[in-house]
């Protein structure tokens, strides 16, 4: 794990919602960075409430065991569509060489993603919302309609990306959801926090 992965555990980590298996490796990752990964952890605490998501630790605990359950799941079932998602997958990871994902040229405020988002597309998905932040826009959409599964990593950055937006003033919004994605924030009680619309047509008319 690189310090970049680490700063995208520990944003999840300060809500409850870390793997068992996640949470050895991350102690294992905290320890060995020392200062400058209590600093950070220190900075993701500082801004909890940011996120939307401070919640007492009985509905913590219960948004986690959630998350817990539908990795598990995931991790047994048998996916009949594992080769199709296996090729979008490396068709994100090959557009995003230079680091960054690239907005929509007709709508540069809005961001389409495609395959399944874990921990190792998650820092790309993050620069490239940076980079369409930086700008200010007055609205950003991510179109998720390719997308089948998100993790928690996948998540920690979308959330990330609102606080920002809203920070400023502007406004932010999910489109597209497949039907996985959709009970994964709404078993999270995610759905209650950003705002989700059908297709990116009807998110641009609304926010």
């Amino acid at each position: 794990m690189n310090f970049e992965e680490f700063q995208d555990q520990a944003r999840l980590y300060v809500i409850g919602v870390l793997e068992p298996e996640e949470l050895e490796e991350f102690k294992r990752e905290r320890k060995k960075s020392g200062q400058k990964a209590e600093d950070f952890i220190t900075q993701c605490y500082a801004s909890h409430q940011a996120f939307g998501l401070s919640l007492r630790p009985a509905k913590a605990s219960a948004i986690k065991e959630r998350l817990m359950s539908i990795v598990r799941e995931r991790k047994q079932g048998i996916r009949s569509d594992g080769d199709s998602l296996t090729i979008e997958k490396f068709r994100m990871q090959k557009s995003a060489s230079s680091g960054v994902l690239t907005p929509r040229k007709d709508c540069p405020n809005v961001l389409p993603l495609a395959g399944e988002i874990d921990l190792h597309i998650s820092p790309i998905i993050r620069a490239s919302l940076n980079g369409m932040i930086a700008k200010r826009p007055k609205q950003l959409v991510v179109d998720l309609s390719g997308v089948p599964y998100i993790d928690s990593a996948g998540l920690a950055a979308v959330i990330e990306a609102m606080q920002e937006v809203e920070a400023y003033g502007g406004k932010f919004a999910l489109a597209g959801l497949q039907k996985t994605v959709r009970s994964i924030l709404e078993m999270s009680r995610l759905d209650q926090i950003f705002q989700i619309f059908p297709d990116v047509d009807a998110a641009l008319a609304a926010i």
